[in-house]
């Protein structure tokens, strides 16, 4: 990506694509630049199975996933809250817990040229946890800040920013 090479680029969207087909969990896959207040270069999103390269290419630069995600070295991950998935600013529909995986990309320089951000799913996940938990188990998932994302008891739950989503199901 570092002269925006059309077969750089047809490369990404490619690799982008066959992980979006076979990994269930993931429904969007991103490489962000430096460049414009962090805007996407590539993005393609998964919806009931179907995968699309995406022409609405969003600025990220204001997100803490990017801020954190740019601050890694070589061969680092940051993995980002769970919370729900925003496109332009606003919780979207359906509602989808959330958690994302970004790492930068170097070039031969070993100038850091932006990220590549993965959105996974957490739906499955929490319906995994609620079917194992039973009268004798319980599981909970708690954020950094005490939040409770996951219990059987969906009272104790989060809002996850004024909105009620039961993530325990």
């Amino acid at each position: 990506m570092n002269n925006n090479s059309s077969k750089t680029k047809q490369d990404l969207e490619q690799i982008f694509q066959v992980s979006l087909q076979h990994k269930p969990s993931y429904f969007q896959i991103r490489f962000i630049g430096i460049a414009n207040n962090g805007k996407e270069v590539i993005r393609l999103d998964k919806t009931n199975e179907t995968v699309v390269l995406s022409n609405d290419l969003q600025e990220k630069g204001d997100t803490e996933y990017f801020n954190e995600g740019i601050k890694m070295n070589k061969g680092e991950f940051y993995f980002s809250q769970i919370n729900l998935n925003e496109e332009h600013g606003l919780i979207s529909e359906p509602y989808t817990p959330t958690l994302r995986a970004a790492s930068p990309v170097f070039n031969v320089k070993n100038e850091k040229l932006g990220i590549v951000v993965i959105n996974v799913d957490l739906t499955q996940f929490f319906k995994t946890l609620k079917k194992i938990s039973g009268t004798e188990l319980e599981f909970y998932l708690i954020d950094s800040q005490g939040q409770y994302l996951f219990a059987n008891n969906n009272n104790l739950v989060c809002d996850f920013g004024m909105i009620y989503y039961p993530l325990g199901f």
